[in-house]
């Protein structure tokens, strides 16, 4: 279970160092994507395998609204490794997405973390998917 919300800097080389109390969680591999708004989220790999497996029951090929949300999900996720330091690197385009440059805003919820630049998410209601079909998408995976 993720708990809490943590503010970290990307070093150097654009790394972001996992709080020490996530690590274990996310040790056998993690998959980030784009969330429902201007933020992405990370996934412990288990934790997406269910979210694969449960997006795999919705109407794929006869509602377009469900084929929209699993481009959004699987075409824009990036499988991505710990170091041993627990540093991992976001891929430049979900950083874009999510209007990250240096400072992060890790949050926990529960089954996931979600990853916000500080300015967003201080302002979070401004930066969340505006309520239409893609958001009963995402409702209908249950996240």
């Amino acid at each position: 279970m993720f708990l809490g919300r943590f503010e970290h800097v990307l070093d150097s080389k654009s790394r972001l160092t996992v709080p020490v109390k996530y690590r274990p969680a996310l040790s056998s591999g993690m998959v980030v994507t784009k969330g429902p708004g201007d933020f992405l989220v990370l996934f412990p790999t288990a934790e997406w395998e269910r979210l694969v497996a449960r997006s795999r029951e919705l109407p794929t090929l006869t509602d377009e609204n469900v084929a929209e949300l699993r481009r959004w999900l699987f075409a824009e996720a990036a499988e991505i490794d710990m170091d041993s330091q627990g540093r991992i690197i976001l891929p430049l385009e979900l950083r874009e997405h999510a209007g990250i440059v240096t400072a992060v805003t890790l949050a926990g919820v529960d089954t996931h973390i979600e990853l916000w630049a500080p300015t967003y998410w201080q302002e979070r209601p401004a930066h969340r998917m505006q309520d239409n079909e893609l958001t009963d998408s995402f409702r209908s995976l249950r996240l």
